[in-house]
């Protein structure tokens, strides 16, 4: 008989606000995320960079499942960052290294936490998000 109980990944919490996400926040998709970005958002290098390869990431309902740092940074902030810069041949590839994982990880932490721009649950070992706003009317 194989041993698969590995291989089995808890059953998902369904989404809830009140308990995924900070207080006062809606959930939203990839268009209404971008659309609906504080504007100093934009002006934070780091989190704009972030807050844009987070929506190129999510699916339809703005939802990342069992999130993995690395593949983050190879597929979709290296997306961002490597924007217009296809056809230019002295560009210095992108690593992913300690300081960029700490870089990463801490800028999501303070959307999360500080600014309601991202719910997270729990998914055994790992981790799923979903974008979220704040709600206008809170």
């Amino acid at each position: 008989m194989v041993d698969n109980v590995r291989d089995l990944r808890p059953p998902r919490v369904p989404w809830d606000a009140a308990q995924h996400a900070r207080p006062g926040v809606r959930f939203v998709t990839p268009q209404e995320y971008l659309a609906g970005l504080p504007v100093d958002v934009g002006r934070r290098m780091v989190k704009s960079t972030i807050a844009e390869a987070l929506a190129a990431a999510a699916d339809e309902d703005g939802v990342i499942l069992n999130f993995s740092p690395p593949e983050f940074f190879r597929t979709h902030v290296a997306g961002v960052l490597g924007r217009g810069e296809e056809d230019d041949e002295d560009v210095t590839p992108l690593v992913y290294d300690q300081f960029t994982a700490l870089t990463i990880i801490d800028c999501m932490i303070e959307m999360t936490v500080d600014d309601g721009l991202l719910a997270n649950r729990g998914n055994g070992d790992s981790a799923d998000f979903r974008l979220t706003l704040p709600d206008p009317l809170v």
